[in-house]
């Protein structure tokens, strides 16, 4: 939400659920499977077929992600969900799957490090995050720092330079040493129109992820019921995959479409 009201993804994403296409009232021709990397979750979009001429594969405010092979939902248009490399395109989630491993974007948590942190370091912050979105499981958050985005300045004052925000970060990098963590990453996790915010982060152990049971139904009726929801769930995975703009993508799904409705 900004200051005009629902944003254009808000207004996209809200209309899964509808029986007609999400720019106009006529029926739709083709319905596209999407997720929303901010709140982890899919949805579907409709679009009738003049629509899908103008704006179709990829609608607007979505884009494909060229790693996990999924439509992705955009909201905000300040802040990017993806990342371009070599021409291909990385959802945010894909981009800090790749960018974690790598030992240059993690500060070491030494005496001479923590004191020789500039605030340079702090700008050159990779973006792993939008706005609103829960980190993985894998790493916890400190602490962060919000200042303005043309100047490195505090928001208030854009123009002074940033000494109290430097000094912040020095602080949650010590207090992540005293708690026996070696090493912390820095993460841009918030792009707004006129501040960022950039959080410090530490790696740990990933959260036990809670066994959904099945009820009590007898054993038969639970085999049937699962080999429905997998049926139904293939069906809809493989033919979102139908307006994937890859010619080869879309191709493996028709193949894959045929044989499972033989």
């Amino acid at each position: 939400m900004d200051s005009e009201g629902q944003t254009r993804g808000d207004f996209l994403g809200s209309q899964i659920e509808s029986t007609h296409c999400a720019y106009c009232e006529n029926e739709p021709s083709v319905v596209f499977r999407y997720y929303d990397i901010r709140v982890g979750t899919t949805g579907r979009v409709s679009l009738c077929g003049e629509h899908y001429k103008r704006r179709g594969p990829i609608p607007e405010n979505y884009f494909w992600c060229d790693e996990c092979k999924r439509l992705v939902l955009k909201e905000r248009r300040w802040e990017h969900y993806y990342d371009d490399a070599d021409d291909r395109c990385f959802c945010i989630d894909c981009h800090r799957r790749k960018e974690l491993p790598n030992p240059e974007n993690w500060i070491q948590l030494t005496e001479n490090d923590i004191v020789g942190l500039e605030f340079d370091r702090v700008l050159r912050a990779k973006h792993l995050l939008v706005a609103g979105q829960v980190g993985p499981s894998n790493l916890k958050r400190l602490g962060g720092i919000e200042f303005d985005r043309d100047t490195g300045g505090p928001i208030n004052s854009p123009n002074d330079p940033p000494p109290l925000e430097i000094q912040q970060i020095r602080g949650l990098l010590t207090e992540a040493r005293n708690s026996g963590y070696s090493r912390a990453i820095l993460i841009l996790e918030a792009v707004c129109v006129h501040w960022v915010r950039v959080g410090v982060y530490v790696q740990i152990a990933p959260e036990p992820v809670a066994e959904l049971r099945e009820p009590a139904l007898p054993p038969e009726v639970n085999a049937m019921l699962a080999r429905g929801r997998e049926h139904v769930s293939a069906i809809e995975e493989l033919m979102s995959f139908l307006y994937c703009p890859d010619p080869e993508v879309r191709s493996q799904a028709m193949q894959a479409l045929r044989r499972l409705l033989g």
